[in-house]
């Protein structure tokens, strides 16, 4: 048995290629999560947010004042903006709670599902991250960033080909996007198919910009042969 990894994420293929059958994610919903996530650190301790409280305050000002689908997205923004705040803090529970709040005041943003369900993702709660990612491309069936945070969603439950179908959508949709070949390059890997992960990872280093991925595809493409 073999492990190849994903976002942190070890999942289990065979040597040859049969997947290890993934553990059931229990979906929680939303409040529970809320419930459910304790927090040992305190605001008052670990948070200065200031900046973020005010920019919520002045989109809700605007946003009660003429409540359109608008002004929603521009408040949901805000709750966005300080959730990923708290999360460099590792302040879940707030972070979470935020989230939440953006896609209350904004049900038909996609950017509001799309960051609910990164959060998921990287919380490891796949299956409630791939309902908030499926709402996302039901808003928005273009948007390329959800189609591979679900397809990674499924690499870590072991759903090879599921993650292969959402990572060639986002490559379909961005072809010059680096990234989206290697999270590709995982699902054919998952599969036992080396050739084609190797392709992959041979367009990172013709595409790719940043230093660090080029230099990780590289060197898994010198382990695949």
């Amino acid at each position: 048995m073999g492990m190849i990894s994903c976002g942190g994420i070890k999942t289990n293929v065979a040597e040859n290629g049969a997947v290890a059958e993934p553990n059931n994610v229990p979906f929680t919903s939303n409040r529970t999560a809320i419930e459910s996530m304790q927090e040992n650190a305190t605001v008052s301790a670990a948070l200065k947010a200031g900046d973020y409280d005010k920019d919520i305050d002045d989109a809700r000002v605007e946003f009660n004042a003429n409540p359109s689908e608008r002004s929603g997205e521009k408040l949901a923004d805000a709750y966005m903006a300080r959730a990923w705040y708290y999360k460099a803090k590792r302040l879940t529970t707030y972070t979470l709670r935020d989230l939440l709040s953006a896609v209350d005041v904004a049900p038909n943003y996609y950017l509001a599902y799309y960051d609910l369900g990164r959060f998921y993702n990287n919380q490891v709660m796949q299956a409630a991250a791939i309902v908030e990612l499926s709402r996302c491309i039901k808003l928005k069936p273009d948007f390329a960033p959800a189609y591979n945070e679900r397809s990674s969603c499924y690499l870590r439950i072991n759903k090879w080909e599921l993650a292969l179908a959402d990572a060639d959508k986002a490559i379909q949709l961005d072809p010059q996007e680096a990234l989206y070949y290697y999270t590709r390059s995982l699902a054919w890997r998952g599969m036992g198919k080396k050739e084609q992960a190797a392709a992959d990872l041979k367009k990172i280093v013709q595409l790719s910009a940043d230093n660090s991925l080029r230099e990780k595809a590289t060197d898994e493409l010198q382990a695949l042969k």
